[in-house]
């Protein structure tokens, strides 16, 4: 991170200061930072390593592939679709962290929450996201009488 970058990320505790190299999500502006780097990498990827329709979304990115071959991952020591392989490719050259656990590819996905099938053109929240957001809202109920 860079230096004048830093001042903006002193954290106090216990009347101590202490900077935070990492840049914490906790503040306003990573989001926005961190938005506008994945946004120059999918430009890249677009432009530059030739992956047309792909959308992202803060740290996913997503897309389609209408060829069915799929391309050897050596790193992860499995196949995937030719366009993944090749953002697999640029993120290890720009340095971005990823997981194998994160990349899926098949009929239909999960994307941020939402079960995506192209297929039978639907888009629906899947079970487990109702099951949290319904956990996760708290609504007070009225007793009412009759």
């Amino acid at each position: 991170m860079h230096l004048l970058w830093q001042i903006k990320q002193i954290n106090t505790f216990e009347g101590l200061q202490h900077i935070d190299c990492n840049m914490a999500f906790g503040t306003c502006t990573a989001p926005r930072v961190w938005c506008t780097l994945f946004g120059l990498g999918m430009w890249i990827a677009i432009y530059i390593y030739l992956c047309p329709d792909l959308m992202h979304y803060m740290d996913n990115a997503w897309s389609y592939e209408m060829d069915l071959r799929l391309t050897f991952y050596e790193p992860y020591n499995a196949w995937f679709p030719c366009k993944q392989v090749k953002l697999l490719g640029l993120y290890d050259e720009l340095g971005l962290l990823h997981v194998k656990k994160k990349q899926l590819f098949g009929h239909s996905l999960n994307i941020i929450g939402l079960l995506v099938n192209p297929f039978n053109m639907t888009i629906m929240m899947s079970e487990n996201s109702c099951q949290q957001q319904s956990h996760d809202l708290s609504f007070p109920v009225a007793h009412g009488h009759n």
